[in-house]
């Protein structure tokens, strides 16, 4: 599971090693952490096998009792928002022309093939 996600975040991680490409260099271990590992959990967010469970939770936050709360200062709240943004934006191809939406189901559905979905 995730060998696409997991595949680009090696790659991520292997660039920021190098002098030249470490937009990080700035911060402190403490920060380069919490960096990685929200980085991490957004990455791993855009498998479309997940994005089920995130509009679910996203909705559940939204209709729920206590509300969504988009102060930003609450970080679980936060990761909510952020992982269900990007899992959005990442299906805008579905809201393009009929050629575009063609050419780019045509593309996942190669995707998933290769894959074995």
């Amino acid at each position: 599971r995730n060998v696409l996600q997991n595949h680009h975040l090696a790659a991520a991680f292997a660039l920021l090693k190098k002098p030249e490409y470490d937009i990080l260099s700035s911060f402190g271990a403490m920060q380069k952490a919490q960096v990685r590992e929200k980085v991490i959990k957004l990455v791993l967010a855009t498998d479309p096998l997940c994005h089920h469970e995130i509009v679910s939770t996203f909705a559940s936050k939204l209709i729920g009792p206590e509300g969504f709360n988009l102060d930003t200062r609450i970080v679980p709240d936060r990761m909510v928002l952020m992982k269900f943004l990007l899992c959005a934006s990442a299906q805008g191809w579905a809201t393009k022309s009929s050629a575009t939406f063609d050419l780019w189901h045509h593309r996942k559905m190669a995707q998933y093939y290769q894959q074995g979905d």
